[in-house]
């Protein structure tokens, strides 16, 4: 039952890509990804009925901040009325992702099985990257030119796709120590191939993102030295740091709807969900009820620029409104833990799961990086995205400073 639970874990960072692909079940969708979990934490319960596996016990900050994080989803969606839609968003951006990045954390071990797992979601990763630069009927493309594929919208694609970067490129990493092969040049071009279409969603926020995260991959591989690394860090706040000057000191031109671009956009947005904040800041709005609130307060507001807007285009206030305090206090708390021992590890004692473990760094930076100007959760692709990271994550937690056994990737 244990290797079953792992092949399952593995499957479902593959199926990612058909995350809205499922079936109705007593009047409710069961994706894809949620029947291999369903599947996989089955085997697990006999597993562990069996004797076959032993529980891992989670952190205990871990397990604070994850039922904050739970609990104020629910709270705030009940008190917002818990709509049929509240709880379809409940089941498939919350239980089903801790569910899964849970049972990620409890079979996923060694390092060579984190490589695996980072190894199929780069596989589906450059699958959706190659479906989306062919000529299918499904792919499409915005009227302003930019590339959206079968996704919702371009930053929908951009977001899916931008983790793999940081894995491509540390797999680039391990063909380059280990020689120049067959399997380089694949990485290399599938690597590439993932970076031309981000480009040509035409999201500046994921390419900021990906830079950042790819920097501080690059950083830990290296074990560059304490200098280096505060060079490389002070580069990266200044590419967020002269945008965000920008937009400061334009802010009070770009939030009268007079200027049309999508940082006039954001801003208006994020003026929307600041009032909205300051109207609901403990139990926030509840899940899914954004775009409703968005529109019932634009009396208040310059014309809008941007009329579909499922979500605050930045992660803190996500978080914030649709959890409620309680639920956005448990996912800080998480993230701090998460960026803690992933960055521990990768710049820590040297050990077999320092490469990885740069890896989980990466992605986590990229995350946050990019949740400044979206929302990189609140789907259920991305939200099983994150949870795979929180689950990779904490399976370094028990390490000793030397893991041992090879890889088999």
């Amino acid at each position: 039952m244990k290797d079953l639970s792992k092949k399952i874990v593995i499957l479902t960072m593959l199926s990612l890509p058909l995350s809205q692909t499922g079936v109705t079940v007593f009047g409710a969708p069961l994706y894809l990804p949620e029947v291999l979990i369903l599947v996989g934490m089955v085997a697990f319960i006999f597993g562990l009925r069996a004797a076959e596996i032993k529980w891992r016990p989670i952190p205990a900050l871990v397990s604070v901040a994850l039922s904050a994080f739970i609990v104020g989803s629910f709270v705030s969606s009940v008190s917002s009325g818990f709509s049929h839609a509240e709880l379809g968003a409940l089941k498939s951006w919350i239980v089903f992702p801790v569910i899964f990045g849970t049972l990620l954390f409890q079979v996923v071990q060694s390092d060579s099985e984190r490589r695996r797992v980072l190894l199929f979601w780069y596989l589906g990763l450059v699958a959706v990257a190659a479906i989306s630069m062919a000529s299918l009927p499904f792919v499409h493309v915005t009227y302003d030119g930019r590339l959206a594929s079968y996704f919702p919208s371009p930053n929908h694609l951009a977001l899916f796709l931008e983790a793999g970067v940081p894995i491509g490129l540390f797999f680039l990493l391990e063909r380059l120590r280990a020689g120049r092969d067959g399997l380089f040049a694949l990485v290399s071009v599938s690597l590439l191939l993932i970076v031309f279409v981000i480009l040509r969603t035409g999201s500046l926020g994921a390419l900021i993102a990906v830079l950042i995260g790819s920097v501080v991959l690059i950083a830990s591989y290296f074990r560059l030295k304490k200098g280096a690394v505060i060079t490389l860090a002070t580069l990266c706040f200044l590419t967020i740091l002269v945008p965000a000057v920008f937009v400061g000191s334009s802010w009070r031109v770009l939030e009268t709807g007079q200027v049309r671009s999508s940082i006039a956009s954001r801003v208006m947005i994020w003026n929307v969900s600041v009032q909205m904040l300051s109207d609901h800041p403990i139990l926030g709005i509840g899940l899914r009820n954004f775009e409703r609130a968005y529109l019932d307060m634009q009396p208040q507001f310059p014309t809008y620029l941007e009329w579909a807007v499922p979500h605050p285009q930045n992660l803190i206030l996500s978080v914030w409104l649709s959890m409620g305090a309680i639920g956005f206090a448990g996912f800080i708390l998480m993230l701090f833990f998460l960026a803690e021992r992933s960055s521990f590890f990768a710049f820590g004692p040297q050990t077999r799961a320092s490469g990885t473990a740069g890896v989980m760094l990466a992605l986590l930076v990229t995350f946050f990086v990019h949740g400044l100007v979206d929302t990189p959760f609140f789907r259920n692709d991305l939200s099983l995205a994150f949870f795979a990271v929180y689950g990779l994550i904490l399976s370094l937690s028990n390490l000793g400073p030397y893991e041992g056994g090879e890889s088999d990737i």
